[in-house]
């Protein structure tokens, strides 16, 4: 089953579901053209953008600069994220998640004495700008 809403904060304007082969069909191709578009790291068609426009459907703008995030602000909140959530794990799934969090400290402490981070390396490949602690 397919089900398509135009706009989900109210008033909604459309809402339309259908189901069948052919909605398993277009379901399919959609996947294939979606990652298809990611493996290639296009950007988005005209014909795509037109839709959206008639649609009624607006993108919001990225500024560039407006990003303060830098390589240190981010490998510091992945380490964080990865300490929570390991013990989070650790308390509610089981103990051996705590691992994780043994991991990533012995990662920042060999990060502090080599200056190599393989978040920082990922993190930089993913454009981030560099800060004061990795270049």
């Amino acid at each position: 089953m397919a089900f398509v809403a135009r706009s989900q904060i109210p008033p909604r304007g459309l809402n339309w579901s259908s189901e069948g082969k052919w909605v398993h069909l277009a379901k399919i191709g959609f996947e294939k053209y979606l990652l298809h578009k990611i493996r290639r790291g296009t950007s988005e068609p005209f014909y795509e953008k037109l839709a959206l426009y008639a649609l009624g459907i607006r993108k919001l703008r990225f500024k560039q600069g407006a990003c303060p995030m830098t390589l240190d602000s981010a490998v510091f909140r992945f380490a964080g994220v990865m300490v929570l959530a390991s013990l989070a794990l650790a308390h509610w799934v089981h103990p051996g998640w705590l691992w994780l969090t043994a991991f990533a400290g012995l990662n920042m402490l060999q990060a502090g004495f080599s200056g190599f981070c393989p978040v920082a390396a990922v993190f930089k490949r993913l454009g981030v700008r560099p800060g004061a602690s990795f270049k």
